[in-house]
């Protein structure tokens, strides 16, 4: 079964072979009483089409209250909800002077939650996404990791991981 038909190709598929399974009843209904020979023939047809279209319109009447169900909570729209709070903007992370690289590293761990981990190349990254233009230049990861290692030494983040020459090192703002 293709489970990539639109509700509308739903409704409509099930609504032609409906229509389909009443012609076939009413076709060898008439059929039954035409030809006394071949009634017996006519008459299971019928049933089977009428067995088919039992379990149809029972499926294609739940489908559209469903429908209609889903049409009327789509309409309602979203509640009046709060948007979620924004990170600083770039001139609230620099503000108006130029800072040094290991301040705007300390902003950007400030920005983190305090479970979250972190370590010197997504700080990079995050510095080079949101500061690159602003700062003139990309920030290389050893030098944030510089920058981490005098935050964890002022006792200002918590080192989670040391790091090795195959993984970078982990912080947290607290264990």
């Amino acid at each position: 079964m293709d489970s990539n038909l639109s509700l509308t190709g739903m409704l409509a598929t099930l609504e032609a072979q409906l229509a389909h399974y009443r012609e076939q009843e009413a076709f060898h209904a008439g059929q039954e009483a035409f030809h006394a020979a071949q009634a017996v023939f006519h008459r299971e047809r019928r049933a089977a089409a009428a067995a088919e279209l039992e379990p149809l319109a029972r499926c294609l009447e739940a489908l559209r209250a469903t429908v209609t169900a889903a049409a009327d909570l789509a309409a309602r729209g979203l509640p009046n909800v709060p948007a979620p709070a924004e990170p600083p903007a770039v001139d609230d992370l620099l503000g108006r002077r130029r800072l040094s690289l290991a301040k705007v590293v300390e902003r950007i761990v400030e920005r983190k939650a305090p479970d979250e981990r972190f370590g010197p190349k997504s700080i990079a990254a995050e510095i080079n996404e949101t500061l690159g233009a602003r700062l003139g230049r990309t920030v290389d990861e050893r030098q944030v990791s510089v920058s981490l290692r005098w935050l964890a030494r002022d006792r200002r983040i918590v080192l989670l991981q040391r790091g090795r020459p195959a993984w970078e090192a982990q912080y947290a703002r607290q264990a």
